[in-house]
């Protein structure tokens, strides 16, 4: 019942390629992915597109970078690893400045979840209301 009709289902071919060979195609693909340059190179115009190719999502380089800048200086996993011994000891002192630094944390966290959704092309939504969220520079 739950079969795929077989007429339709594509089917994998496998080719063998050395290093080279390989860097080779890839090089002349650029920004297609391998699989669909190769059967566009070998089929032509008789090539179908596969829906995967045209899903997939758009990254945007400089957002994905500042997401990286981001958590590079943010030192976040250091923090966290710091206050789970201090939490595992017992001695987890709440103070005005461990406060400060867990919600230094929070935003910056929030943030790079922001950014790389922004980045890959979801929409972003500012609260429950269903509005936009502002300009991405606005989330740091």
């Amino acid at each position: 019942m739950g079969r795929k009709n077989r007429a339709i289902v594509a089917r994998p071919f496998s080719i063998r390629l050395t290093d080279g060979e390989k860097a080779a195609l890839l090089e002349k693909a650029g920004r297609v992915p391998l699989g669909a340059y190769v059967r566009r190179v070998l089929l032509g115009d008789t090539a179908e597109t596969r829906s995967t190719e045209a899903s997939a999502p758009r990254t945007d380089s400089a957002l994905l970078a500042r997401v990286l800048a981001v958590l590079g200086q943010s030192e976040i996993a250091l923090s966290l690893k710091i206050l789970a011994k201090h939490a595992e000891l017992g001695t987890l002192e709440c103070d005005e400045g461990t406060l400060t630094r867990l919600n230094d944390a929070c935003k910056a966290m929030l943030a790079m979840r922001l950014l790389l959704l922004h980045a890959l092309g979801k929409q972003v939504l500012a609260d429950a209301s269903g509005s936009p969220a502002a300009n991405p520079e606005a989330w740091l």
